[in-house]
């Protein structure tokens, strides 16, 4: 069936606008002839120029001429004006004639059949044509007569041979090179042509002459790609660089320190030393090539951290150009002996890492020199200093946005550092996140590193091992929460890291980070006392044991578990590693049973996979119910960030230290890290081709001195940056998915305590901006996070700002050439204040040795994170009770015929801590005299622990009405009940289905005394 359409091809666009209108063709129609009715309409993705190229079918018909309407509809309902195209519909061609010149008498006629399709192809003899122009004349007829108007074709009729020929490049047609091809036929010409190496171009042109002296059209031969290359000769600090490139039309020079040249054979002098890698880029028509060579400026750099303390080991990351893994590296002052490091790897390119043991070295400035077999010594005169030690300080916390939306990704940066001058060789830290049925947690970046061992087996434990553990409760309030301990290795003096994660939940949520306060130092080894990281290996070396069925070859490897964690063979070795703990002691546990299987021979392969396995779950399932915790699990460095589930809200947003309480009262002496978030809103038209974020620092409270760019990230990718750059270019190469390199420069200004980032999407062939509306690093936000981005930064405080000041910072956000976007203002507050607290009153004195104390306070700022309680017996020096404890209650045992006398310290969230007070509290004096007046002599509960139901047993010596008083370890009484008993034994039932699970006191109380018992409720 023979088919009937018409192509057409328009190109629309609405050019009246007002200044400052956007508009954008979002609709067409069309019809034939008088038929609106039957118009067709067709919706189409706004844009402001519309090129149309479609067949319409023109079946329904009748042979003849007929108009096609068109017109096109905007945003704001207003339709075009109508385009008008005639054409002439026929059934089919029957018949068709030529003739050359005017000779229509001799013309050439011919019949088709109605299969054949419209395009005719017909071989036309010219023989008896003389040389020369000459003009064909074509028509068709319809199957009713219809005759088409007559198509006409000029042409040129060559002589027999080729004879010369010319070329020229690009439209320099006065600078041709000629040459002859006598005796070659014409429809075999061919022709090699050598061009010079150097030539550049954008075309070639060529054409023929025959032996009737006309020449052939011209010629447009497709250019060759360029092929890129180059050589440099260097004197110290500056290097010539000659371009041997074939065929490059341009020459884009990247130095490697963020300048570029565009000249053919430039020259370049580095103002540092350091390793470059040196770039040329040549483009022609033809396309683009690239070279990449690295060029070496021998010396130092720079040194981080360039001062570190002298009461343990310190690893300098060493900054220079010619530097190698297997240099001697010595730090030297005249008067002492040198000190010279005992390990040293390069992990970057240019970057050499050097461990020194400062331990009682002696403080002052010191030269650093790199001294490498065969070459002369680098060396860095007064670049270090050895100041007096201070223990690691390991920190941590969590920036990103407080409220997402409902069942969609959000990203979160958790920063951590180090605040002490020696290195912490292991520094535990945790994040806790609710756990909500329904929410997910992934790592983007850093992700958790596995212990590698080169066996199945392990890989099969691994995979039955969660990398977290679930805790019900922290700090004394209710929080159902996975616990993920992580083991950071190592972490260096003053230095600063992060990793990011994002989670998706139904429900609003909340992250937790800890930085422990007990970290591995090398002068420590073996310190590794926090709680929750002892319940984990108490877990693991009490199985253990068990599966060893007491071997005397496994005690010493057990008992050694926690201490060996450090040593492990990582696949990340020389680079600060993520470690998951219970991986990571579960792979302890592992070693042990490897290094001791050929002395016990029923551990077999399918035997300890299963044991290992079941070690592992029981590390997840019981490490929570350890109780000996909560006085090491030091809330004071936990900073809690609640997630709000939410409708809608602003991404583009700045966010730094969460703090405490609704002012975000934060330390003064901490890395201040910043997060600036950017989003391609998903109701945008395009992607977004630039991104531009601007933030102006107040110098008069933050240490510019101290700044240092963060990673930074764009849709699923993050990009790291190293540690205390003040300035860094990247160029990302989206291809395929994206036909353009995104470039990323990072520019601070000290003198305007200004930071600049952009984000450029540049043409791969002219790294130029990209001239494709489409072609954008960052779409619309359909799913997220393809639409999001972010950067980040850290800096410290100016010392010594005022209590309660007010530490502010917003950013500008800037997508092509939209108007300005300004972020939220993110506030910290300054809190010098210390709290204050004291012990409740006591009874003036007591027969019964067990003492319920109770104690409070108040801090009007950051808020009290814990207590220290003390007691003094008889008058004598106070000791200390409780230790950094949340709890607000806890009984005391005595013994009779003593005094006791109490006094508590508090410390706020910030670290201020109360001074102890003058005198005590409370005092209480333990008589020895039995209270013959007290009715209750004897009281238990069981069973206990209890899930909420409980029997209460008492002896009475009369019948008396009581009072069961329950309270909480923050000293609050939760429930009451009376109790009415006869002379002798009683029994009572209690149901209390509403406490959640923790510790509890449990008083019951008469008007005369009182008798005391702890209640655990788990559940």
């Amino acid at each position: 069936m023979k088919k009937h359409i018409i192509y057409i091809a328009l190109l629309f666009w609405f050019p009246l606008l007002l200044p400052g209108q956007t508009n954008h063709i979002i609709r067409y129609e069309y019809w034939f002839n008088s038929d609106y009715a039957g118009k067709v309409t067709v919706s189409i993705s706004p844009v402001e120029v519309f090129n149309l190229s479609t067949t319409i079918n023109a079946a329904t018909l009748k042979d003849g001429f007929h108009s096609l309407n068109f017109r096109f509809r905007d945003q704001q309902n207003r339709w075009s004006s109508t385009q008008v195209h005639y054409f002439l519909r026929i059934s089919g061609i029957s018949a068709y004639e030529y003739w050359i010149d005017g000779d229509y008498e001799n013309r050439v006629t011919g019949t088709l059949s109605s299969q054949m399709e419209e395009n005719i192809q017909l071989a036309i003899p010219t023989e008896t044509l003389k040389a020369g122009m000459h003009t064909i004349h074509f028509r068709t007829r319809s199957a009713n007569g219809l005759w088409t108007s007559t198509q006409s074709q000029h042409f040129w009729k060559t002589g027999a041979q080729l004879t010369n020929y010319e070329y020229w490049f690009d439209e320099n047609y006065d600078q041709k090179q000629n040459g002859k091809m006598e005796g070659l036929a014409v429809e075999n010409w061919s022709k090699t042509i050598s061009i010079p190496n150097n030539l550049s171009f954008d075309a070639m042109h060529v054409r023929f002459q025959d032996t009737a002296n006309a020449w052939s059209n011209t010629l447009v031969l497709p250019t060759p790609q360029p092929v890129a290359d180059f050589y440099f000769i260097q004197d110290r600090f500056t290097a010539s660089f000659n371009s041997t490139a074939m065929l490059g039309k341009t020459h884009q020079w990247h130095f490697g320190d963020g300048t570029q040249s565009i000249q053919v054979n430039p020259s370049k002098t580095y103002t540092l030393p350091g390793e470059y890698f040196v770039k040329l880029v040549n483009t022609n028509a033809g396309g683009r090539d690239s070279i990449t060579k690295q060029l070496t400026i021998r010396g130092i750099q720079s040194l981080t951290p360039n001062k570190a303390g002298n009461t343990g080991f310190a690893t300098i990351a060493i900054i220079g150009g010619g530097l190698t893994s297997n240099a001697n590296v010595v730090l030297s002052r005249t008067g002492f002996p040198d000190i010279v490091a005992d390990s040293t790897y390069i992990d970057v390119v240019g970057k050499l890492n050097a461990r020194f043991n400062l331990l009682d070295k002696e403080t002052g400035e010191y030269s650093l020199t790199v001294n490498i077999q065969g070459q002369p010594p680098i060396v860095a005169q007064d670049f270090f200093t050895i100041e007096e030690g201070i223990a690691p300080i390991v920190w941590a916390n969590i920036s990103g946005n407080s409220a997402v939306l409902l069942n969609r990704w959000q990203t979160y940066t958790y920063n951590y550092g180090n605040l002490g001058n020696v290195d912490a060789s292991l520094a535990p830290v945790w994040l806790l996140v609710s756990d909500i049925p329904g929410l997910e947690l992934e790592f983007l970046s850093k992700s958790p590193v596995v212990p590698y061992i080169d066996d199945p087996v392990w890989q099969t434990i691994l995979d039955s091992i969660p990398p977290y553990i679930i805790i019900d409760s922290l700090n004394g309030a209710p929080f159902r929460a996975r616990a993920y301990p992580f083991l950071i290795q190592p972490l260096g003096a003053y230095e600063t890291g992060s990793f990011t994660f994002r989670v998706k939940s139904p429900l609003s949520y909340q992250l937790t980070s800890w930085a422990d306060a007990d970290y591995f130092d090398d002068s420590k080894r073996g310190r590794f006392e926090n709680c929750l990281y002892f319940a984990i290996f108490k877990a693991v070396a009490a199985d253990l044991i068990s599966l060893l069925s007491n071997q005397i070859p496994g005690a010493a490897c057990v008992t050694g578990i926690y201490q060996n964690i450090i040593y492990y063979d990582y696949k990340e070795v020389g680079q600060q590693a993520l470690k998951n703990a219970i991986w990571a002691l579960v792979r302890s546990a592992v070693d042990c049973v490897w290094d001791m299987g050929s002395q016990i021979p029923f551990v077999k392969a399918y035997k300890l996979t299963k044991e290992m396995i079941s070690i592992g779950l029981n590390v997840y399932e019981r490490v929570g119910e350890i109780g000996d915790c909560q006085n090491k699990f030091k809330p004071e460095n936990a900073e809690h960030k609640p997630i709000a589930v939410v409708a809608s809200f602003d991404p583009n947003e700045i966010y730094g230290p969460e703090g405490f309480n609704d002012d975000k009262y934060y330390y003064d002496h901490v890395v201040y890290p910043y997060r600036i978030s950017f989003e391609n809103l998903s109701t945008a038209t395009a992607p977004a081709q630039e991104v531009f974020v601007y933030d102006t620092l107040d110098a008069m409270r933050y240490d510019l001195s101290s700044f240092s760019f963060g990673n930074f990230g764009f849709s699923d990718t993050v990009i790291f940056v190293d540690q205390g750059l003040k300035a860094f270019s990247r160029d990302i190469d989206l291809r395929p998915a994206k036909n353009i390199i995104l470039r990323v420069n990072g520019i601070f200004d000290s003198n305007t305590a200004s930071i600049r980032w952009e984000f450029v999407s540049l043409d791969p062939v002219t790294m130029a901006l990209t001239e494709d509306a489409f072609g954008g690093f960052l779409p619309p936000n359909i799913n997220s996070p393809e639409g999001e981005g972010f950067v980040s930064f850290f800096i410290k405080l100016k010392p010594n700002l005022p209590h309660l000041d007010v530490i502010s910072n917003k950013a500008t956000i800037i997508f092509d050439l939209n108007e300005p976007i300004i972020t939220n203002i993110w506030s910290n507050r300054i809190d010098r204040l210390a709290p204050e607290s004291s012990v409740f009153q006591l009874p003036v004195s007591s027969g019964d040795t067990n003492i319920l104390v109770r104690w409070g306070g108040a801090d009007a700022h950051s808020g009290i994170a814990v207590y220290d309680v003390f007691v003094s017996i008889n008058g004598g020096p106070a000791e200390l009770w409780k230790e950094n404890t949340w709890r607000k209650a806890d009984i005391f045992t005595g013994q009779l015929n003593n005094t006791y006398s109490f006094y508590s310290v508090a410390t706020d969230y910030i670290g201020n801590k109360e001074l102890p007070p003058s005198t005590h509290d409370a005092t209480i004096l333990l008589t020895g005299i039995p209270d013959v007046e007290n009715p209750v002599k004897y009281f238990r509960l069981f069973p206990n622990p209890s899930s909420g139901a409980l029997t209460i047993q008492f002896n009475l010596s009369n019948p008396s009405r009581l009072h069961l008083r329950i309270f909480d370890v923050l000293g609050r009484e939760i429930h009451v009940m009376e109790v009415v008993g006869i002379s002798g034994s009683n029994q009572s039932n209690l149901q209390i289905p509403e406490l959640p699970d923790g510790l509890y006191f449990c008083a019951l109380t008469s008007e005369q005394g009182s008798s005391l018992q702890r209640l655990v409720i788990r559940k």
